[in-house]
This record gives structure tokens, sequence and C-alpha cells, in this order.
């Protein structure tokens, strides 16, 4: 996606390079998508939804039992009120996976689930954007911090929690503000790349936030990553901004 920007935003500088790239992301995306398919890697992801999060309302299991969805009573007796993503749960839903009472279950996820759960996606907008989520468990988009997926942290990194980050959600709206109005000004395409991150990342955010309900924070520690990046960037891009300003102020002045 990010190439489908880049060749809108600098095709008259760079058109080769990026009708390359856009090629090979294209590529990319089949490619993935093909082997995504044939090795069932979507089974799993979207069993971790359904127990971890749908299991948990009372018209989310109905639209799927709607839709085709078996043991839908069985998925509410098991997972009802269990946070999935709590380190000591766990346990019980890799316990399901080669649990032959839910052979239905994955067959049917096999077959039918991961359309069925798209669209449940493209139909159900409040849950794609994490209504039914509370403000604690929308936090682990910005997660910076992965213990239980890495070792111990080490030397300056000992207390993450007070290293990390240096920016956070609030700042990066500011500067993305102020590259809006310096973009309307100067009309400079380069510095609305950083808006562009924000977007593609965003909605990166959310896509695997929904992908699967077990791995939130392993898939989505990028986020924070790009919103420092984001923020670093936006900054040296004002400056840029103020120097070039200054210069050509200066230059006016001696002439």
């Amino acid at each position: 996606m990010i190439n489908v920007f880049l060749f809108l935003l600098f095709k008259n500088q760079a058109f080769k390079k990026n009708c390359t790239l856009l090629a090979f992301s294209i590529l990319l995306f089949f490619v993935q998508n093909y082997t995504a398919n044939v090795g069932e890697r979507y089974k799993l992801p979207v069993f971790n939804s359904i127990a971890g999060r749908i299991s948990q309302n009372d018209e989310y299991v109905k639209w799927f039992k709607d839709n085709g969805m078996p043991l839908s009573e069985k998925l509410v007796k098991d997972f009802r009120g269990i946070n999935v993503d709590d380190g000591n749960n766990r346990s019980i839903v890799y316990s399901k996976y080669n649990d032959s009472t839910y052979s239905q279950l994955f067959n049917w996820i096999l077959k039918d689930g991961k359309a069925t759960y798209q669209k449940f996606l493209l139909t159900h907008l409040s849950y794609f954007f994490l209504a039914d989520q509370s403000a604690e468990l929308k936090r682990r988009v910005f997660c910076s911090n992965l213990q239980g997926y890495t070792q111990e942290p080490r030397g300056f990194y000992t207390n993450p929690d007070t290293t990390f980050p240096y920016f956070n959600f609030v700042s990066t709206i500011i500067f993305l503000c102020i590259l809006v109005g310096l973009v309307i000004k100067y009309k400079t395409n380069i510095l609305a790349f950083p808006l562009i991150l924000f977007v593609l990342f965003g909605l990166n955010a959310f896509i695997s936030y929904n992908a699967d309900a077990l791995e939130v924070k392993r898939h989505l520690f990028i986020t924070q990553i790009v919103l420092e990046f984001i923020n670093i960037i936006s900054i040296l891009l004002i400056i840029n901004v103020l120097i070039n300003k200054r210069q050509k102020k200066l230059m006016t002045i001696r002439n």
C-alpha cells in the first residue's frame, strides 16, 4: 500500500522505479495470499478471534450461528468471560486446537469460516473499530513491551515502560496538523509522507487487531515504532521547512 501512495506521490520523479515497486508489491500480495490459503494459516487466527471476542457477545454469536457456524453454545460455555490475552488463559485456547469436540468448528472455519468472518467485519464496523473493547484492551495497539515473547529486558531497557515511548498519539496528531498546514501553504508533496504513513499503519492496526484476538500485542508492537518514526520524521520535515524559509528570507535581504 505504501508503494501505491509513493507511486502517486512521486510519479514524476521516479516513474519507472515506483512502477517496479508497485508491481512487486502486487505480486507479493498474491503470493502471500496463496501460501496462506494452502498452508491454512488463517485457521487458528479465525478461531482465536471467534473464541476470544465473538463468544463474548450474544448478538455476535447469533450472527455467526445464523451464518452457519456450528458449536455456538459450546463456544459460549467454554470462553464467555475469559480474557484470552491473559497469559494464564492462553492454555485454555491452546487446548482446543487438538480437541476432537471442536473438529466440526475447525472444519467449518477451513471451508467457510474465513469468508464469514471477513463478511462480519465488513457488516459490523463498530466491531472492526473496536467498539466492543475496553480502553485497557485498546491500549495494546500501542504496546512497546513484549514480555512473554522475548527474554527479560537488560541494560537501559530494564524498565521498558519508563523508557519508551518518547512520543504518543496526541503529539502525532499535533505534528500532522502542522504538516497539513504546510502542505496547503507550500504545495510540497513530501510533507504529506508522515500523514500517509499514519493512515496506512492506522488501518493496519485495526486489521491486525481483528485478525487474531490472541496475538494482538505481538502483531501490533510495530505500531508504536512507526508512531515514533512518524513523530521524528515530522519534526525533521518541519525544521527543514523553517530552515528553507529562513534561508530564502536571508537571500531576499542580501539581494
